[in-house]
């Protein structure tokens, strides 16, 4: 919950004024909290792999406000319960069954570097394991740690492991990474190792971010819903 404190500006005002003010308080906090879901949903585009149509403000499943009245001068912002995963990250949460990229993986696809472009890499492999040769089986021998591999044996879907010469400074030890292993008879790089639970790392900030937003912007915001309430104000 977030509530109005514009004490000084309020102090000065006439009685006129005074009587407009639960209208303007209500219309400064809802005004200020549709900037603050704004830009939160912009960083929670950034941050994770969601949909436009699950991360619009206001929508189905989209950051949602209850809104500020005159009765009552204070506004929440919050996410809604089919989105709530997303709130795992305030305090980091586990996720089940996460695949953890390799140093294998990041030298055959050194360009994907965020998590979106990696998740949609491993679900692109995933989706068609016979044509990239994809398996499943223990990290090493004898291991109860599991990992998705790709069969090396001709082309390599991604980074070709000799082709090197040119474009890695050190090839030796490069070229030893990308080695392949003997993993069920046949030779194979590693890809994901899967886990079987991962701590989210705490990210959202949603709880911290919001606070700042209103006391950057309810002044300016409190200013706008003066000037528009006294315009539209009944006379005197």
């Amino acid at each position: 919950m977030i509530t109005s404190n514009i004490k000084e500006i309020i102090k000065n005002l006439d009685d006129f004024e005074k009587r407009q003010l639960p209208y303007i308080k209500s219309l400064t906090l809802n005004n200020t909290a549709e900037i603050a879901m704004k830009l939160m949903s912009a960083k929670i585009k950034r941050d994770f792999n969601i949909t436009s149509s699950w991360n619009k403000v206001g929508g189905k499943y989209g950051i949602k406000k209850q809104r500020a009245t005159k009765r009552l001068p204070q506004v929440e912002i919050y996410i809604p319960t089919a989105n709530e995963w997303i709130e795992d990250h305030e305090d980091g949460d586990e996720r089940k069954d996460q695949l953890i990229p390799t140093k294998g993986f990041k030298q055959l696809f050194p360009t994907l570097r965020t998590n979106r472009s990696i998740k949609k890499k491993a679900q692109t492999l995933l989706s068609n394991k016979i044509k990239y040769r994809i398996f499943e089986a223990p990290l090493t021998i004898g291991d109860s740690v599991m990992a998705i591999f790709q069969r090396s044996k001709g082309k390599i879907e991604g980074k070709r492991q000799l082709r090197s010469k040119r474009v890695l400074k050190n090839k030796k030890a490069k070229a030893k990474l990308l080695k392949p292993k003997k993993v069920l008879r046949r030779d194979a790089i590693p890809l994901f190792i899967i886990k079987s639970s991962v701590k989210e790392k705490s990210r959202l900030g949603f709880y911290e971010i919001i606070p700042k937003i209103f006391d950057k912007h309810i002044a300016n915001e409190f200013k706008k819903a003066y000037d528009f309430a006294m315009k539209t104000a009944k006379n005197r």
